[in-house]
């Protein structure tokens, strides 16, 4: 199947998550307890969207990945993933803190 004819969730799951762990050591693919894939409601204005994946360590919230399809802008995933964490629901965060870090593909 062509890359531009998977669904988003097998292209976060067969590509981006192995590099992640290939380069970091984590997440690992069996760790599904902390790694959170199109999961997270995140209320943005009057719509609800969800981050492509939230990694967490210990209930807490480390980074938000955004990834875009091939020609999109990554300033437009940037801008996606800085309003997620802005305006992250912190009843899915232990002791209400946002993820610190991003990601952008």
């Amino acid at each position: 199947m062509e890359n531009n004819k998977r669904s988003e969730i097998s292209y976060l799951v067969q590509n981006i998550l192995p590099l992640f762990t290939s380069q970091l050591g984590f997440p690992q693919p069996e760790d599904e307890q902390n790694t959170r894939i199109n999961q997270i409601p995140v209320r943005i204005a009057s719509s609800v969207k969800k981050p492509d994946i939230v990694y967490y360590w210990e209930g807490i919230p480390v980074f938000l990945i955004e990834a875009k399809k091939y020609g999109k802008s990554e300033r437009d995933a940037i801008d996606q993933a800085l309003s997620y964490i802005r305006n992250y629901p912190v009843n899915y965060s232990k002791d209400g803190i946002r993820p610190r870090f991003l990601l952008s593909f």
